[in-house]
């Protein structure tokens, strides 16, 4: 997902005439990814771990378990917006803002 900031942030502060223009040369992209951060993900989930690698999770006291004693993974959706000058070189973003939201269990792998 990506557009422009006078699109998107412009529009929605309301702003008007030269102070909406100003948000022109700014566009944004949208990165999203699904982490673990307890337990496993499922075989068939593309899922990376939040800390490490699987292996360095331990998940024997925090983590919820289904009715057959597996654990149960705590998932998250990473959002990253990066914010780019389009008048600027270069292929770097002048910022980029990151956050981490708990994913809904109908939006969760394998479920």
């Amino acid at each position: 997902e990506d557009g422009s900031l006078e699109d998107i942030y412009a529009a929605w502060t309301g702003f008007k005439g030269v102070n909406r223009e100003r948000w022109r040369t700014y566009r944004f992209v949208v990165e999203k990814k699904i982490k673990v951060a307890a337990g496993s993900a499922g075989d068939n989930s593309d899922a990376e771990p939040l800390f490490g690698s699987e292996d360095d999770i331990d998940d024997t006291e925090t983590a919820d378990e289904d009715e057959e004693g597996q654990t149960l993974a705590v998932q998250l959706t990473e959002v990253k917006v990066h914010i780019y000058d389009t008048l600027a070189s270069g292929d770097e973003p002048l910022m980029t803002l990151s956050t981490l939201i708990r994913t809904p269990a109908s939006e969760q792998d394998g479920n």
